[in-house]
């Protein structure tokens, strides 16, 4: 199985998630429309895997059963006109594993998701003028003793106005032990994304961490 091979198979999964509206966007000043609220302490569950609700209240979330996958935002409004200066934004999906990919182990399927990932923000990010890609960083961390294949890497794109905006983004992917058997993992999004130069923006990557120790696979 090839590389490429692994990349065709994406594709069509990323076609039918995005359509959806929910599969990583990967854009700084991406957004989804909340369909509820979520309340400190809850859980959201689908077939395959829960997940708590980010810490610290004001979460919008918009979830989709049919993927698997939701999104939780929440806006940093500044005084005096109550605009949105700064958003986070946390992303869980379900990555299905292609067939011809399935002999594939953890560190190969990363690999060619990862690379396919920052292909297209190439391709339909910086190639259309929609944001500046700035460091992009790839590598394996620990967190809540879960391996994760992540890529690290930072934005800046018009905002409304065209007021510059500026972005953090954080992507993780976590294989459970039985993942060959389930033929899916699993992926986590930050997306943290302010106005440029605005003092009341705390961007903070780690907000995701007790959401990626709260997974639990099903």
């Amino acid at each position: 199985m090839t590389v490429t091979a692994i990349h065709h198979g994406w594709r069509r999964a990323h076609r039918r998630l995005r359509g959806a509206g929910i599969m990583t966007v990967l854009v700084a000043a991406c957004a989804t429309a909340p369909t509820g609220e979520g309340p400190a302490g809850a859980f959201v569950t689908f077939t395959s895997y829960t997940v708590p609700v980010p810490e610290g209240g004001g979460w919008g979330v918009a979830r989709d059963p049919s993927a698997e996958a939701v999104s939780f935002r929440r806006a940093t409004p500044a005084p005096p006109t109550g605009s949105d200066v700064a958003t986070t934004e946390v992303r869980v999906f379900k990555v299905p594993i292609p067939e011809d990919a399935a002999t594939l182990g953890e560190d190969a399927l990363a690999d060619a998701f990862l690379e396919q990932e920052h292909r297209i923000m190439l391709e339909q990010g910086v190639a259309r003028g929609l944001y500046r890609l700035g460091t992009v960083a790839r590598g394996v961390e620990t967190i809540a003793g879960r391996r994760l294949h992540t890529m690290r890497y930072e934005t800046e794109t018009p905002g409304p106005g065209w007021m510059p905006r500026k972005g953090q983004s954080a992507l993780f992917l976590y294989f459970p032990p039985d993942y060959p058997a389930r033929r899916a993992f699993y992926g986590f999004l930050i997306v943290e994304s302010w106005e440029k130069g605005n003092m009341y923006a705390s961007p903070d990557l780690r907000r995701i961490e007790p959401v990626i120790a709260g997974f639990a696979a099903r």
